[in-house]
């Protein structure tokens, strides 16, 4: 009686060998699905450790190159580019090139490189690359480096070209603008060139790139005239160089009439 009481309430029902089957590939599947998805995440894991620990022999390699220029050790660092070597297990590749930094900026002197005329310093700054290998992994850094500080030989510009006898009227002039560290090694620069009046007076037209002018001894009067003065006269040269105005004039210039 309690039997059939308990039965009645709680009928026992069991699952066919079908409901079996497709429950049991069910599970199979998920567990499988589980399983490729923990592989992936185990391997994305070891990818990017990997690729953290390229990212930090690169940063290293970098920051090497970086003390160079501290040291003002350039020919050195650029004695550095096609270097390739093994270090734990990476293969490491080093390319170092010197890059021109135009003035002021290279979007606006793009028109004149072809020409020969933009206006900028080569060799203050570098493009160092450091590029990490191995297997299928390829990481890439790269760091624009800038050439330190120089002490600079007293005076700092040096003005070539000048004449070592008096300047005919109306002919020209060419000089050129030198800026120079302590050993006499020049460093890269872009002047102004202005004619200092003494007795005399004349006429100089600096080239755009900024590196070489020509001076003629002739200028004009209130009405527009070519005049010659005679007397004398010197050329300035001015540049800027770490935030500093640097300026220099020539010798005398003597001026035919």
């Amino acid at each position: 009686m309690v039997r059939e009481i308990i039965n009645a309430r709680f009928p026992q029902t069991g699952l066919s060998l079908f409901e079996i089957v497709i429950a049991t590939s069910l599970l199979a599947g998920v567990f499988l699905l589980f399983s490729r998805v923990f592989g992936v995440a185990l391997r994305g894991a070891a990818g990017a450790a990997e690729t953290a620990e390229a990212l930090v022999q690169a940063e290293a390699q970098l920051n090497r190159l970086t003390s160079m220029t501290a040291q003002n050790r350039w020919d050195d660092l650029l004695a550095e580019d096609g270097l390739s070597f093994p270090k734990d297990g990476f293969q490491i590749d080093i390319t170092v090139q010197q890059t021109s930094c135009y003035s002021p900026c290279s979007s606006a002197e793009e028109p004149f490189v072809s020409r020969g005329e933009a206006r900028s310093l080569q060799g203050t700054t570098a493009l160092a690359e450091v590029r990490i290998r191995r297997e299928n992994l390829n990481v890439k850094l790269a760091r624009v480096l800038t050439r330190p500080e120089l002490e600079l030989a007293d005076p700092p510009i040096e003005i070539r070209g000048l004449p070592s006898s008096s300047v005919p009227a109306d002919a020209p002039v060419s000089v050129t603008a030198h800026l120079l560290a302590k050993d006499n090694s020049e460093i890269p620069a872009t002047f102004q060139f202005h004619v200092i009046p003494g007795t005399g007076l004349g006429t100089i037209l600096a080239s755009r790139d900024g590196k070489r002018a020509s001076f003629r001894n002739l200028t004009k009067d209130d009405t527009g005239a070519v005049i010659h003065t005679g007397g004398s006269c010197k050329i300035r040269a001015t540049t800027r160089y770490f935030g500093r105005t640097l300026s220099v004039d020539s010798g005398i210039l003597e001026l035919d009439r």
